[in-house]
């Protein structure tokens, strides 16, 4: 499994260098495009996460050639039900409103990059974002005995300031109904996740020619809350083997055996 790192993240840009806002999208979908080009193992299935699967749409779209089926777990629309308008569904009306205003989206991850140094600010805004799923808060929080995201969310805030700022202009602007997706593609998508609503991933679906839904009892956080064991039931269709992961930049020369998924990540 190849895991690149996307543009933005872990401060692989300067925070503080000029960028055009959409860019750093494009030059990941360009950058994994290279790395499936390098590794010569023709078309490849592709898993996304969150925002990551809005990005292995455009990969798949840009580059049909290289993709062979996509598998998006949890992918954030920005689009939750009607029971989950509450803190998450301001956010993102007020991102969609000033998504005209030039470089909102910088001052927005600036801001966001202060809050999150301070740990219980972070814990009181990531209660709000995934307040739709108990299975999240628990997981968040460690009450389950696993997990306890609190520390790296606060980590990869202030260390990834593009590339949030990205993330957000980009899940207000993408129109994924309009690409055009020619391969296999499965949703993996949580009842409970409030980032995006189960009809609106089925609303996404049906735009597809070959697409499918595949459900769970589960928040945004499912690839971490769900075993193990039916997340791979939930992968048997992609006919490839899950034999590990490695973590690399994706400008790292990884090899790789035909078949093995790619995946893009948060």
């Amino acid at each position: 499994l190849i895991l690149p790192i996307r543009c933005g993240y872990l401060e692989a840009i300067d925070s503080r260098s000029p960028y055009k806002e959409g860019a750093l999208v494009e030059q990941s979908v360009d950058h994994v495009a290279e790395v499936i080009r390098e590794i010569d193992a023709g078309p490849l299935p592709v898993v996304g996460h969150s925002f990551g699967s809005l990005v292995a749409l455009r990969l798949a779209a840009a580059h049909p050639s290289l993709v062979s089926r996509l598998d998006l777990f949890s992918i954030n629309l920005g689009k939750p039900d009607d029971d989950n308008r509450g803190f998450i569904g301001r956010l993102f009306a007020g991102l969609r409103k000033l998504v005209s205003t030039p470089g909102i989206f910088r001052v927005i991850a600036t801001h966001y990059r202060r809050a999150y140094a301070d740990e219980p600010t972070v814990r009181d805004v990531l209660n709000k974002m995934f307040s739709a799923s108990e299975s999240d808060l628990a997981y968040l929080d460690a009450r389950d005995g696993r997990g306890g995201l609190i520390t790296w969310f606060s980590e990869l805030y202030q260390n990834s300031i593009l590339g949030i700022c990205e993330d957000f202009y980009h899940v207000v602007t993408a129109e994924p109904e309009e690409l055009s997706i020619t391969c296999p593609t499965s949703f993996h998508h949580g009842s409970e996740d409030g980032l995006a609503s189960i009809e609106s991933v089925r609303e996404l679906a049906m735009t597809m020619p070959i697409a499918d839904i595949k459900p769970y009892d589960a928040g945004h956080l499912l690839c971490a809350t769900v075993p193990v064991e039916s997340l791979v039931a939930g992968l048997a269709d992609s006919q490839f083997e899950l034999v590990g992961v490695v973590n690399a930049p994706a400008k790292t020369n990884v090899s790789s055996r035909q078949g093995e998924p790619v995946e893009i990540e948060t």
